[in-house]
């Protein structure tokens, strides 16, 4: 079955009984196929059968019953998107090879990478990660998965460059042939950084895992939402400070962070995307101008890890 827009019109009629007359696909992330729906609600769909989205929607149901907890007992209520439930009552559904969820819509667009954020925006992120970190874990613990520190992936990773390699397309086969050396080095720091930060049995708070521009919608007023919650877990505080650490506008936030922590943060995350990337392009998961974009992040991410 097609991921279209009819098709967005056939689920949410008959999971959510909502007539939809005005749909609009929205393009921008890396994960799921999202759809606006009447200026009201956004839809987010998920390929079982892409790579990226079997990672996504591992913990589902528990993922959107926190982000319904938040939004109805904790001060970041009003400032993230939450699910809407079904006309069952769940908090997604799924048919054939897909997974839908209907979240509120936010009417406005995300600040983007490489934008400069504003003294209102530094504002809001502040309180919004202070908030999140505040966040009552006892309440957690049964929902989130928790920080174990576990880099299985990183083998994965070396798999794919040993036998996988040639079937990448040409740009990314070159890139991926420059940097294997340094990718194989920052994988090894990798694991003797998870180690040494899982030794220091820092005490974990609910993390977001992923804030960063791309994931912040500002609205015309100016307001700022923190969406994409798919890689939330309970886990050391760095684990959302590393992407403040080189941010001249938001370092303040990670100040009196352990460095250790950041650094192993900051590197696993490279790693990471690079890994996702290059297996869904080795997967055939990507048009030929998704192919571009996603080229474009892989060089960028690898230039980082080259300096971090």
């Amino acid at each position: 079955m097609e991921i279209d827009e009819k098709m967005v019109e056939v689920d949410v009629r008959r999971y959510y009984e909502i007539e939809a007359n005005h749909i609009k696909q929205v393009t921008g992330g890396t994960v799921g196929f999202t759809y606006a729906v009447n200026d009201t609600y956004f839809l987010k769909i998920y390929d079982s059968g892409l790579s990226m989205s079997q990672r996504c929607t591992e913990h589902v149901e528990n993922q959107m019953a926190v982000l319904d907890y938040l939004q109805n007992n904790t001060k970041l209520s009003g400032k993230i998107c939450y699910p809407i439930k079904t006309s069952l009552g769940k908090f997604f559904y799924e048919h054939d090879h897909v997974t839908g969820v209907l979240f509120n819509y936010i009417h406005g667009a995300a600040v983007g990478f490489e934008n400069k954020y504003s003294l209102l925006d530094t504002q809001q992120i502040s309180v919004i990660v202070e908030d999140l970190h505040h966040v009552d874990t006892s309440m957690m613990e049964a929902l989130c998965p928790k920080e174990a520190f576990d880099l299985d992936w990183c083998d994965k990773l070396v798999s794919l460059m040993d036998k996988r390699c040639e079937s990448l397309p040409n740009p990314f086969q070159e890139i991926v042939l420059e940097n294997q050396s340094m990718i194989r080095m920052k994988i090894g720091e990798a694991y003797a950084l998870a180690v040494a930060v899982k030794e220091m049995q820092l005490p974990f708070v609910l993390c977001h895992t992923d804030i960063h521009g791309g994931n912040l919608m500002r609205t015309i007023e100016g307001k700022l939402f923190l969406v994409d919650w798919e890689n939330m877990m309970l886990g050391p505080r760095e684990s959302d400070l590393f992407a403040f650490a080189e941010d001249n506008q938001l370092n303040h936030l990670a100040a009196g962070s352990n460095k250790t922590a950041i650094r192993y943060y900051t590197i696993r995350r490279d790693l990471e995307d690079i890994y996702e990337f290059l297996c869904a392009i080795a997967n055939q998961e990507y048009s030929s101008e998704e192919q571009n974009v996603v080229f474009g992040h892989v060089n960028r991410i690898l230039c980082h890890l080259r300096h971090a």
